[in-house]
């Protein structure tokens, strides 16, 4: 299941930035992570999501050269699964050749 990377990017900001919790241990770690958070606040939601789009980039072009097309695989986009679910849960039951009924959903 891959997700807009958009969203990827914008979540990816608010979680390093907000949520991530710091870590315990060794204290070079836990500055080298405040470090990276203050960078990643002053940096705000635009300028990081366009700082980290080309490995984004990358990440979802290696999915494509080494996923995609396999007869094992079945893409399935994140959007779908949240804003419409029973559609996309009767993809992965027909995929897998279960029986599409009420129960098998349920």
């Amino acid at each position: 299941m891959v997700r807009d990377p958009r969203d990827v990017l914008t979540s990816l900001y608010f979680s390093v930035a907000f949520s991530h919790v710091t870590p315990s241990g060794a204290e070079s770690v836990r500055r080298a992570f405040l470090k990276h958070r203050d960078k990643v606040r002053q940096m705000g939601v635009d300028a990081y999501v366009l700082a980290s789009a080309e490995q984004r980039l990358q990440i979802y072009a290696d999915y494509c050269r080494e996923v995609l097309g396999r007869p094992n695989v079945l893409l399935l986009k994140y959007e779908d699964m949240v804003r419409d679910f029973r559609p996309w849960l009767e993809q992965i039951v027909a995929y897998w050749g279960l029986p599409t009924n009420t129960p098998t959903i349920a």
